[in-house]
This record gives structure tokens, sequence and C-alpha cells, in this order.
């Protein structure tokens, strides 16, 4: 497969030139449409463009923690104490629905380095995103044109 047609590319950034080289891309959050928070260890980000939040608990928010901060897969993989082939194939296909969700963004341009990736030991079955869409009318809503004073938020006019 063309690295161009991975969903992790989905027109965001540019391909690498080798398999190899995309496991050393560092990642961002797709700031200003997506806002994230670690509370008692779950992630919970919102994408305030299409109103889905999403949960990512134990090792899954580890690893978010640790991509936000810069980490690249390869990174992570080597601050942690997994078998390194399942793993990185876990990681990659997790990293790939972070940013097929439009959660995460190579960071292409001021790419941070950490060299900090205390993941320790994570189960690949943990990294995975619940997706939520029960309060998305709520999150789309326009708070000072859409609701109706009289009747409070939320209310929708």
């Amino acid at each position: 497969m063309d690295l161009s047609e991975r969903p992790y590319w989905h027109g965001t950034g540019t391909p690498s030139d080798t398999e190899e080289e995309r496991f050393m891309v560092q990642y961002r959050l797709h700031e200003p449409s997506v806002v994230a928070e670690v509370v008692d260890g779950e992630v919970i980000a919102i994408n305030l463009e299409n109103g889905c939040y999403h949960s990512m608990r134990d090792g899954g928010a580890r690893v978010w923690e640790a991509l936000v901060k810069g980490n690249s897969i390869d990174a992570i993989l080597q601050g942690s104490t997994q078998d390194a082939i399942p793993s990185r194939q876990a990681l990659t296909a997790f990293v790939d629905e972070l940013c097929r969700l439009e959660l995460l963004l190579p960071a292409t341009e001021g790419a941070i380095t950490t060299n900090d990736a205390p993941v320790g030991t994570w189960d690949p079955a943990e990294l995975r995103i619940e997706t939520f869409r029960d309060m998305q009318d709520l999150l789309l809503l326009d708070p000072v044109h859409d609701v109706a004073v009289e009747a409070g938020w939320p209310v929708r006019r």
C-alpha cells in the first residue's frame, strides 16, 4: 500500500519516504478543533467540529499523553516494556485511528522533542477509543445565536 493511502495521512501531512520514517513522526493535538483533558487517568477529547467526544483509559490514556507531548511511535515503544512487534502494530493502529478521528495531526512544523515517554507496561487491548455522539446537538450549539434566552440554555431555538 502506498503511504499516502494509509488512514494516517488522510491529507493532513506529507508521507515519509519509507515506512520506517513513519514511526519517527511526532504528533500534536488538532487545535483549535479539538480540546482534551485528562481526568482521573481518563482522556476526554472533544472534537468541536463534529460534536463527538472520545474517551481513552488505562494504557490508551498513557499513550495519548505521550503522543501529545511530542513522542513518536518509536519513542513510546522505547519507553515501554512491551514485546516490540505486536505492540508496534497495536500502537500504529491506535495512532491511525486518532488521526482518522481528527484528534491528532502529524506535527509537521515546530515539533517538540521530549525523549520522555514513560508509558510503562500496557496491554495492546487497552489501546481503544470509545466514541460518543449522544451530545452532538449540544456540543454543536452556538450559545450566542442558537439558544432562546427566555427558555434558558440549552434549549435550541
